[in-house]
């Protein structure tokens, strides 16, 4: 048994308990601050591959018949691979995590083709937003602060870039201009309280860069 719990643990300790930090997330719990454990990651990480290894050649490699010890072996590198895997998702090169309603760079968000806003009748590009984001303090918050930004009306993504501190929303834009700001002031003003709503301690600061992606951009601004 310890051949097993000892390295998950370990493991665990490895990824910044990045995967319960989403499961704090789903039950509507805020940062437990596990962020604290990165500066030992590295050591973490070798404690498991040694508490591994030592099990393998304590057992004169008995354990590689074993199918429970090549689950424990995958679980441990899942467990550590977890803070890489949600950092993809935070920035839209993967998807892991589903919104609460269903960057390849800082500089841009990953493009979409034109024929995804077909799919959108009314729709005729993409607005894009930049805040600032503080309070962040592990990639499992980020994780949280796009599920539910992604979730608000009119929003096609987010991304999220916890290390530089970015937030950035590409909006559904209708294709006839709208000739009143306070319909845009107000949904910016959605997208600020939602992020306050998931912790005090977040705060976005309008950036006044704004990007447009779609063909049809070109005919209505």
């Amino acid at each position: 048994m310890s051949y097993r719990a000892f390295p998950i643990a370990a493991a665990l300790l490895a990824s910044s308990c990045c995967v319960v930090q989403l499961i704090l997330n789903s039950l509507s719990i805020g940062c437990a601050g596990f962020s604290a454990l990165d500066p030992y990651q590295p050591l973490f990480t070798t404690a498991t591959v040694i508490l591994l290894s030592s099990s393998l050649i304590h057992s004169r490699f008995k354990l590689v018949s074993d199918p429970k010890f090549w689950f424990t072996v995958v679980t441990c590198i899942v467990l550590m691979a977890s803070p890489t895997l949600v950092e993809m998702h935070n920035k839209n090169h993967l998807f892991l995590i589903p919104s609460i309603s269903s960057l390849k760079s800082v500089s841009t968000i990953p493009l979409h083709s034109d024929s995804d806003l077909s799919l959108h009748p009314g729709f005729a590009c993409l607005k894009i937003h930049t805040w600032k984001i503080s309070g962040l303090k592990c990639q499992g918050c980020a994780a949280r602060v796009k599920s539910v930004l992604d979730a608000i009306e009119n929003v096609e993504r987010t991304t999220v870039d916890f290390e530089n501190g970015l937030v950035k929303v590409a909006q559904k834009v209708s294709s006839i201009p709208s000739t009143s700001e306070y319909a845009d002031l107000q949904w910016e003003r959605n997208v600020v309280h939602s992020v306050a709503g998931i912790d005090f301690s977040y705060q976005l600061e309008k950036l006044q860069n704004v990007e447009y992606e779609g063909k049809a951009c070109e005919n209505v601004f």
